[in-house]
Parts: C-alpha cells; structure tokens; sequence
C-alpha cells in the first residue's frame, strides 16, 4: 500500500521544527489537525513541538489523541512511553514500549528504554536482557551499550563491563566516558602493565575533554590538581540549575546558630559494605 504523503502543512511544520522554531511548527500542525483531526504526521510532530517548549503533560494529550485513532503504530506509542517516562510515569511508559516492541520487535530504542526503567527499579537481570535486544538490533548503539556495561559493574561483572566498554569504543573512538571506563576497569582487575600509559592518557581526556565525564573518575588517577578543578568546573556547568534556590542558599545564619551541612551522595542508596 503507498504511503500518503505528509501535508503541505505538516511539511512546513516539520522544516520549522529542523530550524528550531517550535512556537511556529505547533501552530503548522494545529491548522492541519483543524480540518483533519486524524492526521498522525500533524499529531506526531506536535507533540515533538510540545515536548521541545517543556510542556510535556500536553504532549502526552496529543499523542494519546494519535495512539487512540492509530493503536497500531509503534512509532506513536514509543513517543508517549518517552514521554510518559519524562514526566515519571514509569509504569504506564512501560506498558506503552511493551505494546509498541508488541507491533515492532525491532525498536532498538524502545529495548533500551524499558531496559533503563528495569534498571532503575534494581531489576538489573532484566534490564540486561532489555540492552542485550536492543543491541541485537542495533550494535551500534551507544547508550545501550553504555547501559549494559554499566549494569554488568553494578553485578560486580567487570570483565563482562570492560569488553562493552571496549566495543563501544570502536563505534565511538573519541567517547570519554567509556576511555576512561575502560582504563578503570583494568585497574580493577589489576591489569598494571600499561598503568603509567594509562595514566598519562587520563590527563589528556581531563586536559583536552572535560565535562564530558564525572570527575570523580580522576581521582585514582595522578591528574593534577588544576585539570582537577577545571574537570569539575566544566562538569558542574553541564547542570542547568542549581543545588539550592537562590532564597535558600542565600538564607542568613545567626552568628550563635550551629551549622548544618548536608551530604549528597549518588550511592547513600548501595546498601553493601566495603
């Protein structure tokens, strides 16, 4: 069967939506939708259009509008389980991916992402399988081959992890993260023989791409102090807003009042004993 081509409307939306102009993409699809409510190019790139303004709960109007007049579209129920996932609506994002993988077995990012959703309900087995699909369709891959290594580590499988994160470097040469994963990998296993190649390498990727990766994986490393202190710098500048509001970080202190520190950790959560 042909497939009918996009509207002129929903063309123009689409250019729009390639130059950045979201504001005028969305009012392109709403014309299209005004005389055919069902026009699933208009509602797929409207919700895309929602989605680039941060207004992902309408988003999700929109593209249960597409998922009810096409509930055999793969494509439209990824979109809303990634949407739903944004907004933390895990279950109900779940159900979306496993009706959209139902339709389409090979929607290597939607193995990814219910992988990821498993992941971060400690269910690391099954987020395994999930990447394992995911790069069965896709070897390159990127973040599902990141994902998987990063599960294997959480299993204590670093070997399993270094031969991912070494893969991944052959479909990304220039990846920082996964260099630097690879080389604290071997530390780990107690591979020696290349330390001081290594570790001079480390200081390159600190000196040449920082914020590219947590900075705390220099700290094993002899990385001088000031490609220490700029890797974190370039690395807290990635974050958009900051710790504290500004009428909280701001807060007076009486001089006789004690201070409270908190403490922030990404692992107050990992229950082992080192």
């Amino acid at each position: 069967m042909t497939q009918k081509a996009p509207s002129p409307k929903v063309i123009e939306a689409m250019f729009c939506m390639q130059a950045g102009r979201f504001d005028e993409a969305e009012r392109h699809c709403r014309t299209a939708l005004a005389s055919e409510p069902a026009n699933l190019e208009a509602l797929q790139v409207l919700a895309a259009a929602s989605v680039r303004q941060a207004r992902n709960a309408e988003a999700v109007g929109v593209l249960e509008t597409a998922v009810r007049h096409r509930p055999d579209n793969a494509d439209c129920r990824f979109m809303l389980g990634s949407v739903l996932r944004s907004l933390g609506r895990r279950a109900e994002a779940m159900e979306q991916y496993t009706q959209a993988l139902a339709i389409n077995p090979d929607l290597a990012e939607a193995h990814n992402n219910m992988g990821v959703l498993r992941h971060d309900r400690g269910e690391l087995e099954p987020a395994i399988s999930c990447y394992r699909e995911a790069l069965a369709r896709n070897p390159g891959h990127i973040e599902a081959r990141r994902n998987l290594a990063a599960a294997l580590r959480s299993l204590s499988r670093i070997e399993e992890a270094l031969d991912e994160f070494e893969t991944l470097l052959t479909y990304q040469p220039g990846n920082a993260y996964a260099a630097l994963m690879v080389m604290h990998s071997k530390r780990e296993l107690c591979r020696w023989q290349d330390f001081y190649a290594m570790a001079e390498r480390v200081c390159e990727i600190a000196a040449t791409q920082p914020g590219k990766f947590s900075p705390l994986l220099l700290l094993a490393w002899p990385v001088p102090p000031e490609l220490l202190l700029a890797a974190a710098r370039a690395y807290a500048a990635t974050f958009n807003a900051p710790c504290l509001p500004p009428q909280l970080s701001a807060m007076p202190r009486a001089a006789d009042r004690k201070l409270r520190i908190g403490y922030f950790s990404a692992d107050f959560r990992d229950k082992k004993v080192v």
